[in-house]
C-alpha cells in the first residue's frame, strides 16, 4: 500500500536505533547507489509494513481510513465545475496493491522522491453534493463509491536536521506535496435528488462520461488527503529514529 511503500522507502536505512525491525535492510548514505538500494528494501519490507508497528506508530492502513475531505466551489461558477462536495468517513482501498516505481534521496538538499504506481484505488463514503458539472445541475446526499484505475502518485518531501536533548540529529518533515494521474474514474453516487432513480441513474451515467472534469477538480483533494496521511506517519518514525540510524555512514 502507499503509506507501508513510502515509509519502507524512508526507513530502509535504518539500523538499530529502535532494535531495527529485521524487515527493515540498511543502506548507507555514502553508497554511489543509495536510491536503487532504497528501492530494493523499501519494496521488500512493504508486506511486513502492510501490518503496522506500534513501535514506530505505524497503523494498520490497508484499508486507508480518512475522516472527511470538503471541496468548496472556490471559482464560484467560473470553471467547468461548481460543485460543493462533502465526503466523510472514507475507506481506501487498493493501496496493498502499490508498486514501488522510483526513489530519490538529495541529502544534500534533504529532499525526498518517491513514485508509486496503483492499479486500482477504490473510495467508499458518505457524500453530500450541491452544484453543477458542466450544465449539469446535481444535488444528494448519502453513499458514494469513487473507483480509480491506474494511478501514478508522485511524492515529495522536504525535511530539516535537528538536534534534540539527547544530542543526537533527527529528520523533521517539512513542506510535501502529492501529485496523481489516473487513466479513468468512475463514480456512483447512491439516493441523487432524493432518490429520484431515473434522474439519479443518468446523472451518474453524465458523471462518468465526464469524469476526466470530474477528476479534475476532485481528484488533487483526495490525493492531498493521503499525501497528509503519508506525511503523518513519516513524521512520527522520523521523530524516533535518529539520523545517523537511517542514514548510517556504513553498512
Amino acid at each position: 500500500m502507499l503509506l507501508a511503500a513510502v515509509l519502507a522507502v524512508l526507513l530502509a536505512a535504518a539500523e538499530a536505533a529502535l532494535e531495527r525491525p529485521a524487515y527493515f535492510k540498511p543502506c548507507s548514505r555514502n553508497d554511489p547507489d543509495l536510491d536503487a538500494c532504497a528501492l530494493k528494501n523499501g519494496i521488500e519490507a512493504v508486506p511486513f509494513l502492510l501490518k503496522g508497528d506500534r513501535k514506530y506508530k505505524i497503523p494498520v492502513v490497508d484499508p486507508l481510513k480518512i475522516t472527511e475531505i470538503r471541496i468548496d466551489d472556490a471559482n464560484k461558477g467560473s470553471s467547468a465545475t461548481g460543485l460543493n462536495i462533502f465526503l466523510r468517513d472514507l475507506t481506501v482501498y487498493g493501496l496493498d496493491k502499490v508498486q514501488l516505481k522510483k526513489v530519490h534521496f538529495d541529502l544534500q538538499k534533504k529532499e525526498v522522491e518517491i513514485v508509486l504506481a496503483i492499479p486500482s484505488l477504490r473510495l467508499k463514503s458518505q457524500y453530500e453534493i450541491d452544484g453543477k458539472i458542466l450544465v449539469l445541475p446535481i444535488k444528494g446526499k448519502g453513499d458514494g463509491n469513487i473507483n480509480m484505475t491506474d494511478v501514478d502518485i508522485t511524492y515529495w518531501l522536504k525535511y530539516d536536521l535537528v538536534t534534540k536533548p539527547d544530542g543526537l540529529e533527527y529528520m523533521k518533515a517539512g513542506d510535501s506535496k502529492l501529485v496523481h494521474k489516473t487513466k479513468n474514474m468512475h463514480m456512483y453516487l447512491d439516493n441523487l435528488f432524493n432518490g429520484d432513480k431515473t434522474l439519479g441513474e443518468n446523472t451518474n451515467s453524465f458523471l462518468n462520461e465526464n469524469w476526466e472534469v470530474l477528476n479534475t477538480e476532485i481528484g488533487p483533494f483526495i490525493a492531498q488527503a493521503i499525501g497528509e496521511a503519508i506525511k503523518q506517519i513519516i513524521a512520527n518514525c522520523m521523530d524516533l529514529i535518529p539520523y545517523n540510524v537511517l542514514f548510517p555512514e556504513e553498512v
